[in-house]
């Protein structure tokens, strides 16, 4: 029986189209995930069902990956082989029997940069997404191939010293003592945290000085140093606002030969 090759158009009413396949030629409906995946300028792969979390014994991998139990026909990431050069996708076939690379991942040219892959099972690593960070030319089972998270459940990132990670993705500065932590900046606690301020002051013509200290504290510590001595003299400190103090000394001292020091 003929084909019949008539074209009709499809109006699907503001309809989704669900549960398409990949596209195998060039005329075919390109789905979603192809269509991110290029964006990205990413190379998806099938996904696999496991992740390793350590080195694999690829001759003989045993019965179970990450708390799973292998079934035939599963195929998994190893991703943390001591020879970096059997890191890779292959299929599980058996227990006692050697991995192989799965089909679509068994040449050079299958196995480029950027290549991704996501594990949908395990305890550590399901329902993540991996990446092949390797630059090309890659040479199948001799480059060392390096995987790094892309995404998933999971996060890749670790918060550093002084940062914590929550929710997922969302870096903040832990507010320790004397820090305030603000919507867009981080400042000192100065109800904690003592700040100071230092001037030297002296005028043989004058005897009252205007300090401006800048420390926004309307009650400052005032002290008054002799340079000279290095001991603590006496003056008469007003506190005139919060940024600035007035010093008056019953004679006028020498040309700086006071250290006004401000603490607040």
């Amino acid at each position: 029986m003929a084909e019949n090759n008539v074209r009709v158009d499809l109006n699907m009413q503001g309809n989704r189209v669900r549960n398409a396949s990949a596209s195998a030629v060039g005329s075919d409906y390109v789905i979603k995930d192809e269509l991110d995946a290029a964006i990205r300028g990413l190379d998806w792969k099938q996904s696999v069902r496991l992740a390793s979390t350590a080195n694999i014994n690829l001759a003989a991998p045993g019965s179970a990956l990450d708390g799973v139990t292998f079934a035939s026909g599963d195929t998994f990431l190893a991703k943390d082989q001591t020879a970096g050069a059997e890191n890779g996708i292959y299929l599980w076939n058996g227990a006692a029997s050697p991995a192989t690379r799965r089909s679509d991942a068994d040449t050079s040219a299958e196995v480029t940069s950027g290549l991704a892959v996501t594990s949908t099972e395990g305890t550590a690593n399901g329902d993540k997404a991996w990446v092949l960070t390797t630059n090309d030319p890659i040479v199948l089972g001799t480059t060392a191939l390096v995987f790094a998270q892309l995404g998933g459940s999971g996060t890749p990132y670790v918060a550093g010293a002084g940062l914590t990670e929550s929710p997922a993705f969302t870096f903040n500065v832990g507010a320790g003592t004397g820090i305030i932590v603000n919507a867009n900046d981080v400042a000192i606690d100065t109800s904690i945290v003592l700040r100071s301020f230092t001037v030297d002051v002296g005028n043989a013509s004058a005897t009252s000085f205007v300090v401006n200290h800048g420390l926004n504290n309307a009650h400052p510590l005032t002290m008054i140093e002799n340079n000279s001595t290095k001991a603590l003299e006496t003056a008469n400190v007003v506190d005139t606002d919060a940024n600035n103090v007035t010093v008056t000394f019953n004679t006028a001292p020498g040309t700086n030969a006071f250290k006004v020091i401000v603490h607040g």
